[in-house]
C-alpha cells in the first residue's frame, strides 16, 4: 500500500508498517524501544532538551494509543492513504441509520428502566456488530489496490462511519456517554 501523505503519523512514529492488521506485540515492542531512547529522564543536558524529549514522548504515547485502538488505527491508516475524512464524508450504508435509531430507542428504554437483562442483550448485540465491523474493515483494507481507488476508499470510510455508531452505542450502554 503506497502512502500519499508524508506527515508524521503513528505508524512512522513507532516504525511499524502502515496496515490495519498489526500484531499488538510489535506495537508494544517498537514503543518500548523508542521510549527507552527518548525518555525525558535521559535528556538532562538542559531544560529545553528535556522539554523536547517530553514532547516527543507525548507524541510517542499518542502514537501507541492510536495503533492499539483498532478504530483509531483504521482512521489513521485511511487518512494516510488518502481516504475521505469522517468529518467530511458522513455516509452510512442504506437503512443503517434507521436501524441505529430503533436500537437507540431500545437502549434508552432499557437504561431508563434499569433492565439489566435487556442491557446485557443489547450490549452483546453491539459487541457482535463491533466484531463484524472490525472484520469488514480488515477485509476492505486487505482488498485495496496499490494505489487504492477513490471508490474503494469511500467504502472503507462508510464502514468506519458505521463502526463509529456501534462504538457510540456501546459507550451509552456502558454509561460512558449521554449521546
Amino acid at each position: 500500500m503506497t502512502t500519499r501523505d508524508s506527515r508524521a503519523n503513528a505508524f512512522e512514529r513507532l516504525g511499524v508498517p502502515p496496515a490495519f492488521d498489526i500484531d499488538k506485540a510489535l506495537i508494544e515492542t517498537r514503543y518500548l524501544e523508542r521510549a527507552a531512547s527518548l525518555h525525558p529522564d535521559l535528556a538532562v543536558a538542559d531544560a529545553a532538551q528535556r522539554e523536547a524529549a517530553e514532547q516527543e514522548m507525548a507524541r510517542l504515547n499518542q502514537a501507541r494509543a492510536t495503533l492499539l485502538n483498532a478504530e483509531a488505527r483504521a482512521n489513521e491508516l485511511l487518512a494516510l492513504i488518502g481516504g475521505p475524512d469522517g468529518a467530511l464524508c458522513r455516509d452510512l450504508p442504506p437503512g443503517f441509520l434507521m436501524e441505529m435509531m430503533e436500537l437507540g430507542s431500545e437502549v434508552d428504554d432499557a437504561l431508563a428502566s434499569s433492565d439489566d437483562a435487556a442491557i446485557s442483550e443489547l450490549t452483546e448485540t453491539a459487541m457482535v456488530s463491533r466484531s463484524e465491523a472490525i472484520e469488514r474493515v480488515s477485509d476492505l483494507f486487505r482488498a485495496l489496490g496499490d494505489p487504492p481507488g477513490a471508490d474503494d476508499l469511500r467504502v472503507v470510510r462508510v464502514e468506519l462511519n458505521r463502526w463509529r455508531y456501534v462504538e457510540r452505542l456501546l459507550e451509552r450502554l456502558r454509561g460512558q456517554s449521554t449521546l
